[in-house]
C-alpha cells in the first residue's frame, strides 16, 4: 500500500508541475508567429544543415536570422496587416485525420490591396507533449482576389528569406517581386485578345512578302502595341537573339522587350516575341507575356524557348543575384505555350 500511496503522491506532484507548463506553452499559432528564420528554414527544404554556419552566411547577406516572423511582417513597409489562424477546410480536416497535423495559414494584406498567403503544417501541443512543432510550408502565394500566383517549392526559400532582410527596402522587394508576377489589367486584356484571335482565325489573304529589316519589324510591332494599350518601351531592357528557328538557313529572331505604364498602371509588362525571316524581311509569328524581370532569351531545344532571369543563390549578397531561373515555352512554329 505504501508503494501505491507514494506513486499517487508523486503523480499529483508531477501533474501539478506539468499542467501549468502545458497551459502556458505555445500552441501552433504562437509557435509560428514567434518563429525565427532559422526555425523556418527546415520548413522549406533546408534539412540536416549546419544552421550555425547558415545563420552566419545569411547574416553576411543582410538577413536578420533572429527576427521573429511576426516582426518581419510588421516591419515590412509593403504589408499593412496580417492574421494567423488554423485552416478550416475539407482538405485541412483530411490532413488532420490522416497525419494528425493542423494547417496554419498566414494572410498578409499588402499596401497594393493584394494578399500574401503562407500555409504551414503544424503539430499542436497535446498531453505529455507541451510544445508545438512547425512542419513543411505547403503554400506560398500572392492573390488579388481574381488571380493568384503560386510560388514553386524550389523558390519558397528565397522569398521567405528575403522577408527577414535587415533593410526595409530589401524586405519589401520580396513583396514587390511577387506582386509583379500577378497579371495586370493590360496583360489580361492582351491575353484575352490573343485568345480571341486564336479562336477566330482569319483566312490569310495573299499579300506582298515583308520587306522590313529586323529592327524596323521590331519597332513597328512595339509601336502598334503601345498605340493599342498605352505605355512606353524601356528600350535598355530590349534583348534580341538572332538564330535559325526553322532550319531554313536564314536568321530568325527572339525578342524580349518591356513596356512601362501599359493600361495606365505603374508596372512594366515584359513580352517575348518571335520573328521569322521571310524573303529578306521579317514577320511577327507569335508573342506572349513573360513573368518577372527576365534579362535574356535563348533556344533550349528545337521546340523549346526560355526567358531567363537571375535569382539570389545561397551565398549571394542582396544586391547581386547569380542563379539563373528559366521560364520555358514550347514552340511549334505558330504559337508559344508556357511549360509548367
Amino acid at each position: 500500500m505504501k508503494i501505491v500511496k507514494w506513486w499517487f503522491i508523486l503523480t499529483l506532484i508531477s501533474m501539478s508541475i506539468y499542467t501549468p507548463v502545458y497551459l502556458i506553452a505555445n500552441d501552433s499559432l504562437d509557435a509560428l508567429d514567434e518563429a525565427t528564420l532559422i526555425d523556418l528554414l527546415p520548413t522549406v527544404g533546408m534539412m540536416n544543415r549546419d544552421y550555425e554556419h547558415q545563420a552566419a552566411v545569411l547574416a553576411r547577406r543582410g538577413i536578420d536570422v533572429d527576427k521573429q516572423l511576426s516582426d518581419a511582417l510588421d516591419d515590412n513597409p509593403l504589408i499593412d496587416d496580417y492574421s494567423i489562424d488554423f485552416v478550416d477546410s475539407a482538405e485541412a480536416r483530411k490532413v488532420l485525420l490522416v497525419s494528425g497535423e493542423k494547417l496554419v495559414e498566414i494572410k498578409a494584406e499588402t499596401e497594393s490591396g493584394n494578399e500574401l498567403l503562407m500555409v504551414f503544417t503544424t503539430l499542436d501541443k497535446k498531453f505529455l507533449k507541451h510544445y508545438a512543432a512547425i512542419g513543411p510550408m505547403v503554400r506560398l502565394a500572392i492573390s488579388n482576389g481574381e488571380d493568384s500566383y503560386e510560388v514553386s517549392p524550389e523558390d519558397m526559400q528565397l522569398y521567405l528569406t528575403v522577408l527577414f532582410a535587415d533593410k526595409e527596402e530589401h524586405a519589401a522587394e520580396a513583396i514587390n517581386r511577387l506582386e509583379s508576377l500577378l497579371p495586370s489589367k493590360a496583360q489580361k486584356a492582351r491575353q484575352a485578345l490573343v485568345a480571341a484571335e486564336a479562336s477566330n482565325p482569319v483566312e490569310a489573304q495573299p499579300v506582298a512578302a515583308p520587306v522590313a529589316g529586323l529592327q524596323t519589324a521590331i519597332e513597328t510591332h512595339i509601336q502598334q502595341e503601345i498605340a493599342r494599350d498605352g505605355g512606353a518601351e524601356y528600350a535598355e531592357a530590349r534583348v534580341v537573339q538572332e538564330l535559325d528557328l526553322n532550319a531554313d538557313g536564314a536568321q530568325d529572331a527572339l525578342v524580349l522587350y518591356s513596356i512601362e505604364g501599359q493600361g495606365g498602371g505603374n508596372s512594366a509588362v515584359q513580352t517575348l516575341a518571335v520573328f521569322h525571316s521571310e524573303e529578306g524581311g521579317y514577320a511577327l509569328r507569335a508573342s506572349t507575356v513573360v513573368n518577372g524581370s527576365a534579362t535574356g532569351v535563348k533556344l533550349l531545344a528545337p521546340q523549346t524557348i526560355a526567358a531567363s532571369s537571375l535569382t539570389l543563390g545561397p551565398d549571394d549578397p542582396m544586391c547581386c543575384p547569380s542563379v539563373e531561373s528559366l521560364q520555358k515555352f514550347s514552340w511549334n512554329g505558330q504559337e508559344l505555350v508556357e511549360l509548367r
